[in-house]
């Protein structure tokens, strides 16, 4: 699996709004090359689905970390200020990304 993503050097203000600099596309490869063995909170930008399976096409990185904890507060913070967007976790090590949907069924406490 081939997927091609888009990379930006990205400056965050309190209002989210990116300013992207350098934009270019890049592989997964490129991707796992220039940020080895790190976390990266990513944006989709073009995402399909088939089968319960989200493959992203494109995306943006919005930020690299250290660990999965701060991975995982990054991502609830980007998604509680921009709940429209698609922004996903992963590892750098990973040869291949794909995102599974899995449909929550129970009860959420307030």
């Amino acid at each position: 699996m081939n997927s091609t993503i888009k990379v930006t050097e990205v400056l965050c203000y309190n209002d989210f709004n990116f300013y992207c600099k350098g934009l270019h596309e890049m592989k997964w490869s490129e991707v796992c090359n220039h940020y080895p063995s790190r976390f990266v909170l990513v944006e989709a930008l073009k995402a399909v689905s088939n089968n319960c399976v989200r493959t992203i096409e494109e995306m943006t990185v919005v930020k690299e970390y250290d660990n999965p904890m701060q991975a995982w507060e990054g991502y609830k913070h980007y998604h509680k200020e921009n709940p429209e967007r698609e922004f996903y976790v992963f590892h750098t090590s990973k040869q291949e990304i794909e995102v599974i949907k899995e449909y929550f069924t129970g009860i959420r406490r307030s």
